[in-house]
């Protein structure tokens, strides 16, 4: 196989494939949903097992914002204790660069900051969908064409929102956290598509929240270990 990471991938094939061991690539978008959960509520996670380079570009904008990071070959400590502000004007690429399903999740996190913010995806045309319950939240944003853009306010307060989307609908989860007061977030099966036991991977970190309906799949208890928000 030749290209992979590039517009074009060319497979040659074999009469004969063989076993082999493989273990998959951890899933960057999750823990860039859980650096940017801690970017928005505040708080301390660690993240393990995905390395930190495949997500880089996230970490960067989140450092740039204020968060404290720190990371190894496959861990990543993000820290939010103080202000976060702005981060300019954003773009979401190919891989490398900043993925587009972290598009949403970055701007929750951007609803907190004391400063202006806009993120433009080049990638997918109605990637902000979640912008009307960003402004159920009482954000200030704004789509124009591919961009969100996002003005400071003094407090997201909680809200009913529907979502839209997967990472929009995970993106109005990370809003609610960094509200003050009750939310309701409906129309959660969008969420499941790309989550294995969301909800209880936000409790373990500290969140307060709960399922009004099971997600209909089975989710191990697991020990959390050096997580926080």
């Amino acid at each position: 196989m030749q290209g992979a990471g590039t517009g074009t991938v060319r497979v040659q094939g074999r009469r004969v494939l063989y076993g082999c061991s493989f273990a998959p690539m951890a899933d960057r978008v999750v823990a860039s949903t859980l650096a940017c959960a801690c970017a928005a509520a505040g708080g301390r996670v660690e993240l393990t097992g995905c390395a930190p380079a495949v997500y880089a570009p996230l970490l960067e904008i989140l450092a740039q914002m204020g968060c404290g990071i720190e990371t190894g070959p496959e861990s990543a400590v993000i820290v939010r204790s103080g202000a976060l502000h702005g981060a300019g004007r954003v773009f979401t690429g190919v891989y490398p660069a900043l993925a587009t399903d972290a598009a949403p999740l970055l701007a929750a996190a951007m609803l907190c900051a004391d400063s202006v913010s806009s993120i433009e995806d080049v990638v997918f045309e109605r990637r902000f969908a979640c912008a009307d319950g960003f402004a159920a939240f009482g954000a200030d944003v704004r789509v124009q064409q591919r961009t969100l853009h996002i003005r400071p306010v003094r407090q997201l307060q909680g809200a009913e929102a529907a979502a839209p989307d997967l990472r929009g609908g995970a993106a109005l989860v990370i809003a609610a956290l960094a509200a003050r007061g009750r939310s309701r977030i409906a129309d959660t099966g969008h969420i499941d598509r790309g989550y294995a036991c969301f909800v209880q991977m936000l409790t373990e970190l500290g969140a307060q929240i709960e399922r009004e309906m099971p997600c209909g799949s089975t989710c191990e208890k697991k020990t959390p270990s050096k997580k926080q928000i």
